[in-house]
């Protein structure tokens, strides 16, 4: 009988550790991803859905630049510690059409929620609602034949 009592207590310790490490291995509070986001893209980018588990992130652009146009005239956005500056200020996109929001400079990074209005992304811009979350550089659709370079976004999912 004292030899199956030796026996049980390594067995039990065995699944005791299985069972901790279950937990020490179950999915983090937070994900992050890199989104990259190229000056050639016509139209929006998609990044990681909120859901019933992840229902918060924060969005930044990371530091870099990307062009719109050409160097020459200044027609180049750059981004530094979240907040960014441009060669050639541009507001309006007018003719040949409007920018995908008026108003807010070219070549910057903006997003959308959910299909809904363009807004500027500012540095640590959190979004809480909906689902379905992208981003854009602000540009006339259909002019992004002369643009170069890239930013990237960094996205941060917070769980509930």
């Amino acid at each position: 009988m004292t030899s199956k009592r030796r026996l049980a207590s390594p067995v039990l310790a065995l699944v005791a550790l299985a069972a901790f490490s279950g937990i020490a291995s179950a999915a983090p509070g937070t994900t992050t991803n890199t989104v990259a986001l190229p000056a050639t893209t016509d139209g929006a980018v998609d990044l990681p859905a909120l859901n019933s588990q992840f229902t918060s992130m924060k969005i930044n652009v990371k530091d870099g630049s990307a062009n719109w146009g050409t160097n020459d005239l200044g027609y180049w956005t750059s981004y530094q510690d979240g907040g960014w500056t441009t060669g050639a200020p541009m507001t309006s996109g007018s003719t040949p059409g409007p920018l995908l929001l008026e108003g807010s400079q070219v070549g910057i990074v903006i997003y959308r929620i959910d299909g809904g209005a363009w807004h500027e992304l500012t540095a640590n811009t959190t979004v809480s609602s909906g689902k379905h979350v992208q981003v854009a550089y602000n540009d006339r659709p259909g002019s992004y034949d002369d643009n170069f370079g890239s930013l990237t976004i960094s996205v941060v999912r917070t769980k509930a």
